[in-house]
């Protein structure tokens, strides 16, 4: 048996096991227990309370008045001088300025210091802190840090008209990248007002630059710094974090750092502000449009045999594309809610045939079509070409300069026209219509000029076709048309024809390329620019260019003018000996870009191509070159051209989509046209 006494000395307890003692050895200890028995006189006392970490502040969502919605001018550094230069700029509160998005990032380059480096231009130092001291002297403080160099050596920076953004944070050890222009002194390289790279000394090399009129724009980067530090770690993220996970978003206040102090070139943090700006416009175009569902619509009888007789009477063929887009049209002409769609396609794609014969199929069940446009030049023109066409099948038309007098809102009170040509004024005046039942406008470059809730007060809304003279910017579609249904007109074929272009001097040239296409019995156009008072070129100097052409270009041969000086009539005449090609170059305007499309004329030479706008020469180029027929545009240079319309003219021989000219075109002359 065992000796007692060897338990005793190892204090181990020696009774025997038992199933109870084994289940209560295994119970875990009571770590959080309340109380224990003091070793003392056996007594329990209670153990002290761990204290609590303080709460986080609660998040705020954006333009909280505690948050994003303060004052610009509550923000530290913000003086009153720069409040109210901000304020002119519209940046009244924190939330407008962390909104404010820079213009452009410019990159500091990063150098080493040395006898190169001494100049004016700012370079990019970037160490670990050795030291961080202020100094006061006189009244004054001079805050000082030395930099260890990653390129080797030190540098010393100074501030003396303030404390640096990100000053108090910084602390030896740590990494800053600070911008500045070097100079030598006693003791070494020397950094004066560097300013910190990013919020606080730790970003990359690049900087915003905001633009703003009489703001400089490191007072600038130094507010948006303390307003970003003061409120991005308390925005409230307003974005489902399942949408956030699905499009690998950053989140808010990271993208907002980012967008203003970027750590690269990646664009991350602009990404995610506009996606939300584009969800933001998305869903109240969606919201706009669902709250119009419900609204009361005509359902037009469709009139086919005035198709097939346009058809038949004035060869008004629809091309396979067209006559796909002409059947969604019927669709919702049929339906019982209002249309609200927009028709847009290529050049040359003859978009105004589709709205004519639209127009046509209900031109005369008892309800009136507005057709409008431009301007009273665009909306004469217009009527000039399709009038002929509807009379042709019984369809009476009308056409309205400017707002409508007595006479005018009488007969289409009384419906005595089922199809007016007028702009925009006709719409604003608020007539009495007797049925309106379509509104067909044309925009040129103005778009969204007809908001579709606006377009009657009481009754049926009517149908509403906006039809683009050349493809739109996506962002276009996206938001001023956003409600639209959008049906598009597509390209048939290759586009095969050429564009060439010729200095002023080699107009020789230029001509003999258009005058090969007219021996081989072809037809074509010489085009002069319109100005902003309207043609540059009057009847008398038309028909002396005219006369030359004949004895010069185009020995022999039939030359018809056509612009605006002439009376509608002649101009009628003029254009019509055209198609049926009793002449064989016509002499005109930028403004035939409104006339049908004549097959056979497949040469257009455009005088002084360099005064016109990207948008103008493709659909000029459409007027001839589209499809299969093989058309030459051929640009001639004015005198002396500038280097944009060059450039211009050049851009449009090297495109050929219409897509991507219209977003040069939007870059080149932006939204306010």
């Amino acid at each position: 048996s065992a000796d007692p006494s060897q338990g005793d000395e190892a204090g181990e307890n020696t009774s025997e096991a038992t199933p109870e003692t084994v289940r209560e050895a295994k119970k875990p200890a009571q770590a959080d227990a309340p109380r224990e028995r003091s070793a003392r006189d056996g007594s329990f006392r209670r153990e002290p309370r761990r204290p609590r970490p303080p709460a986080a502040p609660p998040l705020l969502a954006l333009g909280h008045p505690e948050g994003t919605g303060r004052a610009v001018t509550e923000l530290d550094g913000c003086t009153e001088e720069l409040g109210a230069l901000l304020e002119t700029a519209g940046i009244c509160t924190v939330l407008d300025l962390i909104y404010t998005a820079p213009k452009e990032h410019v990159r500091v380059s990063m150098a080493g210091l040395d006898a190169d480096t001494v100049g004016e231009e700012a370079v990019l130092v970037r160490g670990k802190v050795l030291q961080r001291t202020t100094r006061f002297v006189g009244g004054s403080s001079r805050r000082e840090v030395v930099l260890s160099l990653k390129t080797g050596g030190q540098v010393r920076a100074v501030w003396v008209t303030g404390a640096p953004r990100g000053w108090s944070g910084w602390s030896a050890g740590l990494e800053l990248a600070l911008a500045g222009v070097p100079a030598e002194s006693e003791g070494g390289w020397e950094l004066v007002e560097p300013e910190p790279v990013g919020m606080d000394g730790r970003g990359s090399g690049l900087l915003p630059v905001y633009g703003l009129e009489g703001i400089d724009d490191i007072s600038v980067r130094n507010l948006v710094s303390v307003a970003l530090i003061e409120t991005v770690e308390r925005l409230r993220e307003p974005l489902p974090r399942q949408v956030v996970e699905r499009y690998k978003l950053v989140g808010l206040g990271e993208a907002l750092r980012d967008a203003h102090f970027p750590s690269n070139a990646s664009g991350r943090g602009r990404a995610r502000l506009a996606f939300d700006e584009m969800l933001m416009l998305q869903a109240g175009i969606a919201w706009r449009g669902k709250a119009r569902q419900p609204g009361r619509g005509i359902s037009h009888k469709i009139l086919h045999s005035f198709v097939g007789d346009l058809g038949s009477q004035q060869d008004l063929v629809l091309s396979d594309v067209q006559e796909v887009a002409f059947s969604e049209i019927r669709r919702d002409l049929q339906s019982h809610h209002p249309m609200v769609r927009l028709l847009q396609g290529e050049a040359g794609t003859d978009k105004s045939r589709v709205a004519l014969l639209s127009a046509a199929s209900i031109g005369n069940g008892n309800t009136q079509v507005a057709w409008i446009m431009p301007d009273a030049d665009a909306a004469e023109r217009r009527c000039l070409f399709a009038e002929g066409a509807l009379r042709s099948v019984g369809i009476s038309s009308m056409l309205v300069t400017g707002a409508p007098g007595r006479g005018p809102s009488d007969a289409i009170k009384r419906g005595n026209s089922q199809v007016v040509f007028g702009t925009q004024e006709l719409l604003d005046a608020q007539l009495d219509w007797g049925r309106l039942g379509l509104v067909i406008v044309e925009e040129r470059e103005s778009y969204g000029t007809v908001d579709p809730a606006k377009l009657v007060k009481d009754g049926p809304a009517p149908d509403l076709l906006v039809i683009t003279d050349t493809p739109i910017p996506s962002s276009l579609t996206l938001t001023i048309f956003g409600e639209y249904q959008v049906t598009m007109i597509g390209s048939e074929g290759n586009q095969s024809g050429t564009f060439t272009v010729f200095p002023v001097s080699q107009r020789a040239d230029a001509y003999a390329e258009a005058r090969e296409v007219v021996e081989k019995g072809g037809q074509a156009y010489v085009v002069f620019p319109v100005g902003a008072d309207g043609d540059l070129l009057g009847v008398d100097d038309a028909l002396r260019y005219a006369e030359a052409l004949q004895g010069d270009a185009f020995p022999g041969g039939r030359i018809g003018v056509y612009c605006s000086a002439m009376s509608r009539d002649e101009r009628l005449r003029v254009y019509s000996d055209f198609e049926q090609r009793r002449i064989d170059v016509l002499v005109c305007t930028t403004f035939i870009e409104e006339a049908p499309v004549v097959p056979s004329a497949t040469a257009m030479v455009l005088e002084h191509a360099d005064k016109n706008a990207l948008i103008r020469l493709h659909r000029l180029r459409g007027h001839v070159g589209h499809g299969n027929r093989g058309g030459r545009t051929i640009a001639i240079l004015s005198d002396e051209p500038s280097e944009e319309g060059t450039l211009r003219v050049e851009r449009i021989a090297e495109e050929r989509d219409g897509f991507r000219i219209a977003e040069m075109d939007l870059q080149e002359r932006g939204l306010d046209r």
